[in-house]
């Protein structure tokens, strides 16, 4: 029988300085997601117009044909979205440095799932993220530490962080096996999963 996964919902005790660098790093997520959309809503919409355009002018006497003629725009797949995220961080470095490059790449993910889903048929176009939202999250996908004892949290970049459950439902070999965290915000609290 395989293992089963568990997810626990913790909050944290998150200092001010901590939980700044927490906001920066979600506004940094929200970043790139909107820049990765935009980016991909603008290729988009120029093949449409490019396609429509041959249609109205007699270059193409279908819509096929008229597809075949268009330049396609790039594939979207979480490595072409990571190809743009290198590309980003030398257009605007002041705010997407402020994050670790891992929560970026996992941001990267999420448009790139959504558009690839969007393309496919299978749903409506992904949406940008609001400024300001009062619920964000990020996920850690390595180097996160629990310590059973102190009851901490270690996140990169952000450093130790106090959990308020008094009492956690694992053992310490469970504990070390902990490596991958997502932290959610919800108004003025913090809470990792």
């Amino acid at each position: 029988m395989p293992a089963m996964l568990m997810t626990l919902k913790v909050r944290l005790k998150v200092r001010k300085t901590a939980g700044e660098k927490l906001r920066r790093a979600m506004g940094c997520a929200r970043f790139v997601h909107n820049f990765l959309l935009s980016e991909t809503k603008s290729d988009y919409e120029d093949w449409l117009e490019e396609k429509e355009s041959r249609l109205i002018y007699g270059e193409a006497f279908s819509p096929e044909e008229a597809e075949a003629l268009c330049v396609r725009p790039e594939a979207v797949s979480k490595y072409s979205f990571n190809y743009r995220l290198k590309l980003l961080k030398k257009q605007y470095p002041f705010p997407v440095t402020d994050a670790p490059a891992q929560i970026l790449q996992q941001e990267c993910q999420r448009p790139a799932g959504a558009c690839k889903r969007f393309f496919e048929g299978k749903g409506g176009y992904p949406r940008f993220k609001r400024r300001g939202a009062s619920a964000g999250s990020i996920r850690y996908p390595q180097f996160v530490r629990l310590n059973l004892k102190r009851r901490r949290l270690f996140l990169p970049k952000t450093g130790w962080l106090n959990l308020f459950n008094k009492q956690l439902p694992l053992t310490p070999d469970e504990a070390q096996g902990i490596h991958a965290a997502t932290v959610v915000r919800e108004g003025d609290r913090f809470y990792a999963c």
